[in-house]
C-alpha cells in the first residue's frame, strides 16, 4: 500500500549459493544425457502438478524425438512409465537440482515464489504454468505474470491448455531467439545478494532500539 512504500525495502528472495553455481556437465551425468539434444527439466509431481504430469506423458514422444526430458514426477505419480529412449523419470530430485537446471534449455515449472527466484539464479528459460483457483491463493497467477511483464518467462495457464498447445509453445522456445533472450531476462531478475540484505536490515533495525 502506499503509506507503507517509506517503510519498505525490497530485498529479494534468498536463494541458495548452489544455485548461482550449477554445473550443466554434472547435471547430464547425472540424468544420463550425453548432451547431443535440448534438455528439457519438467518439474511436476508436488501438489497440484497432476495435470503438468499428464500434459507431458501426452506428447512424451514428440518431444522425445527432438529434446531429452527430464520429469520430476513425484513420489505418487499416476502417469505410465517411461518408454521411449531420451525420457527420464524422477520422483525428486534434492542436492542435484541446481545442477540440473543449468543443464535445462527450458523449464516447465508451476509459478512459486522459491521455484522462481531459483530460476533466476540460474538463469534459465522458464514456461510457468500457474496454479489457480478456488482452493488456491492466487500468488501464483501474480508471480507468473509479474514476470512475464518482464519478458522473463513464458507463461500458460492450466484450465485451458491442451497438450499440443504445450508442444507448440516448448518448440516456439527452445533454441529459438526467444528462449534465449527469456534466459537473459530471467538472469536480471536474479537478486543475488539478498541474503546480505535482509542481514544489513535487521542489524540496522536492531541498531535503533
Amino acid at each position: 500500500k502506499p503509506k507503507y512504500r517509506d517503510k519498505c525495502v525490497v530485498v529479494g528472495n534468498p536463494v541458495r549459493s548452489q544455485f548461482y553455481n550449477g554445473n550443466p556437465a554434472k547435471g547430464l551425468a547425472f540424468l544420463g544425457f550425453d548432451g547431443k539434444k535440448p534438455l528439457i527439466f519438467v518439474v511436476g509431481g508436488s501438489q497440484g502438478s497432476g495435470e503438468i504430469n499428464q500434459l507431458i506423458w501426452d506428447i512424451r514422444r514428440p518431444l522425445a524425438e527432438k529434446y531429452y526430458v527430464a520429469h520430476q514426477v513425484g513420489a505418487n505419480s499416476t502417469i505410465g512409465k517411461p518408454d521411449v529412449p531420451g525420457y527420464v523419470q524422477i520422483p525428486f530430485i534434492k542436492d542435484e537440482i541446481a545442477d540440473v537446471i543449468a543443464a535445462a534449455s527450458l523449464v516447465i515449472t508451476r509459478a512459486g515464489a522459491g521455484s522462481l527466484w531459483e530460476l533466476s539464479a540460474v538463469g534459465r528459460a522458464a514456461l510457468l504454468i500457474p496454479l489457480r483457483g478456488s482452493g488456491t491463493r492466487g500468488d501464483q497467477v501474480k508471480n507468473a505474470l509479474y514476470f512475464k511483464e518482464q519478458n522473463a518467462a513464458a507463461v500458460l495457464m492450466d484450465d485451458t491448455i491442451k497438450s499440443q498447445d504445450l508442444l507448440a509453445e516448448i518448440e516456439s522456445i527452445v533454441g529459438t531467439e526467444r528462449g534465449a533472450a527469456l534466459s537473459v531476462k530471467m538472469a536480471q531478475m536474479a537478486k543475488r545478494d539478498s541474503a546480505a540484505s535482509i542481514a544489513c536490515q535487521i542489524v540496522t533495525l536492531i541498531k535503533k532500539d
